[in-house]
């Protein structure tokens, strides 16, 4: 009898672990900051890398860009810079947030920007 409540078990955290893997993930799309240190790591749209990436500050300005509501907010590689409590870090007028693709993922963007990588937020 006790194997078949183990086996159980097994069936059932298998249907439940990527549940518990898109809530991790959602819970880990904020990065704690301070606005200095983001304004100091805001990429800079003619840097290397952002650059290959075709990374523009604003989205609608980015002439490759064939989805409307393709910007960096809502992309997964982005993560939302919030202060300790936890209010959104405004960095030259726009929120920003860490991306994951620049500067191993401590590297700032704007939440309106947008690059050739976006790829949607799993809801």
């Amino acid at each position: 009898m006790k194997s078949l409540f183990n086996r159980r078990s097994f069936l059932l955290s298998l249907v439940a672990a990527p549940f518990a893997l898109l809530a991790a993930v959602a819970a880990a799309k904020t990065v704690t900051t301070t606005e200095a240190d983001a304004s100091k790591a805001l990429v800079k749209e003619k840097d290397a890398m952002p650059a290959a990436l075709k990374y523009q500050e604003v989205a609608e300005k980015a002439p490759t860009r064939t989805n409307k509501e393709s910007k960096c907010s809502n992309c997964m590689h982005y993560s939302k810079a919030v202060a300790a409590d936890g209010k959104a870090i405004p960095v030259k007028g726009s929120e920003v947030g860490a991306c994951a693709l620049f500067n191993a993922g401590k590297g700032y963007v704007k939440a309106g920007g947008w690059c050739m990588s976006w790829f949607q937020m799993p809801a």
